[in-house]
């Protein structure tokens, strides 16, 4: 069992050498262990995993706000886009199904995950995630990170898709893909106001 003191000395030489010893998790964690080495030279083996374990409640806060400002420098606009995306109603927040319904085939979290991945983010427990807590969410999650792309892709082309549903029921001569650029309806191009009336009872 380590001392107290000694916990709180291997915890400002962490705060103290943080930000000169790389961005990799595993990297880091082995040039601190050369640290406590040169600090405490007699520790024996078990002890040195000790110390490094005294302090990986800190070492996992600081390797999510290392993925929150990656995140935020590479993805800022991107996640944007996906809160708004997947945001269906428009109401600036993602409630628990608009966020089930964005990851649940694009991530290897099941349901059951994915709620408890939500509880833990909704900081305020209001029910809902803004911007904010959505962006710590992603932060903190490696598979969440790691399918993000797909995520987006999948939710432009969702959103998208429903665009063109909607279209569809005014229009003739749609394109056949729902991406295909520089289409542009014309008043010609109205369908008739029974075969409007008949597609809009499919959807009632």
């Amino acid at each position: 069992m380590l001392a107290k003191h000694i916990i709180v000395h291997i915890n400002k030489l962490f705060d103290a050498s943080k930000d000169e010893l790389g961005t990799d998790s595993k990297i880091r964690m082995q040039k601190f262990s050369k640290i406590l080495s040169i600090y405490y030279p007699w520790v024996k083996k078990s002890e040195k995993l000790e110390m490094i374990l005294s302090i990986q409640d800190k070492e996992i806060k600081y390797t999510n706000e290392l993925w929150k400002k990656k995140i935020t420098k590479l993805y800022k606009q991107d996640i944007i886009t996906l809160f708004g995306y997947i945001d269906i109603d428009n109401s600036n927040s993602i409630n628990i199904d608009e966020f089930i319904l964005a990851f649940i085939s694009s991530s290897e979290y099941t349901d059951t995950d994915l709620r408890e991945l939500f509880k833990e983010a909704d900081q305020d427990n209001n029910g809902i995630l803004d911007i904010l807590e959505f962006i710590n969410l992603i932060s903190k999650n490696p598979e969440l990170r790691n399918h993000l792309e797909t995520v987006i892709t999948n939710a432009i082309k969702f959103q998208t898709s429903k665009k063109f549903k909607k279209l569809s029921i005014l229009f003739k001569d749609m394109p056949n893909s729902p991406i295909k650029k520089n289409w542009r309806p014309s008043l010609a191009n109205i369908k008739s106001p029974n075969s409007i009336k008949q597609e809009l009872r499919l959807y009632q």
